[in-house]
């Protein structure tokens, strides 16, 4: 009984750690932008995975990235 108690918790540990492991693998974008308030209404805002950064001045977005790296 008592082997048959530890294969079962092995077991369910190792099914356990497998799915967590594959929850991270996929594309989360939590955490993808990160922006700054700046005075004068102005917000900068960067995406963490390109490194692209737009800019804001009041209510209107820059179609085009300030900064982009290739």
């Amino acid at each position: 009984m008592k082997s048959y108690l530890q294969g079962m918790i092995t077991g369910g540990a190792l099914v356990f750690a497998i799915m967590v492991f594959m929850g991270a693998a996929g594309k989360n974008p939590a955490g993808k932008y990160q922006f700054e308030i700046k005075g004068n209404s102005e917000i900068v805002l960067l995406d963490t995975q390109t490194g692209t950064v737009y800019l804001n001045y009041g209510n209107n977005w820059n179609e085009k990235p300030y900064i982009t790296f290739d």
